[in-house]
């Protein structure tokens, strides 16, 4: 829904600056609150409320607003860059990947968690999820991507093995999909550093 709202206004000729404003409120509660309040219950609500396990309790609370907050700070400036920066790249992670990330966790993995030490992994995972999408990495958009026209027949095969996959393991295909795209920028970069050192050292050889 959140692919189709923006191209159905387009093509209906319905769009507005107030219609931006409430798409942004309700991806800061589809994709912000709605998965905090998930994880958080998921994570943390399975502890008592005495000693190390309201420090627990807490640090949930504590990762879900460092989300959420983060979230909202992502769709503000996202609306106020819109038509600045190149429409190729995101600046910090989408905050719907970052909900499906965290939630697709949450499908694969159902049994609430009941061991201090992994709730200890999830806060930190959030939070670091979280840091993302306000960070100024910049995310491949997809937007201007051009299908070769001499390959179309390995990318349809490509679209079908995904959707296959989709249809018998979503939650792990949602959670590896999303977990290559957060890292994507880091592992581009790592190559395009050794392909310049290459380039640099047979230049100097030269």
């Amino acid at each position: 829904m959140d692919m189709l709202d923006g191209r159905i206004a387009r093509l209906t000729g319905t769009e507005s600056q107030f219609g931006a404003e409430l798409d942004s409120i309700v991806d800061v509660v589809s994709f912000g609150v709605a998965p905090a309040f998930i994880f958080f219950h998921w994570g943390f609500s399975g502890f008592s409320k005495i000693g190390s396990d309201l420090f627990l309790q807490r640090l949930g609370w504590a990762a879900a607003f460092v989300y959420v907050s983060c979230g909202a700070l992502r769709l503000a400036r996202f609306n106020i860059q819109k038509n600045i920066v190149d429409s190729r790249f995101f600046v910090g992670v989408p905050i719907p990947i970052a909900a499906i990330f965290t939630i697709s966790i949450v499908l694969r993995f159902p049994e609430p968690i009941k061991s201090p030490l992994f709730s200890y992994i999830v806060a930190m995972m959030v939070i670091f999820v979280a840091l993302l999408m306000v960070s100024k990495i910049k995310y491949y958009s997809f937007k201007k991507t051009k299908m070769k026209k001499e390959k179309p027949y390995s990318f349809v095969i490509v679209i079908i093995i995904i959707f296959a996959g989709l249809v018998i393991a979503p939650a792990t295909i949602l959670l590896l999909f999303t977990f290559f795209y957060l890292l994507h920028p880091f592992i581009l970069r790592n190559g395009k550093h050794k392909d310049d050192a290459v380039k640099k050292t047979a230049a100097t050889s030269e």
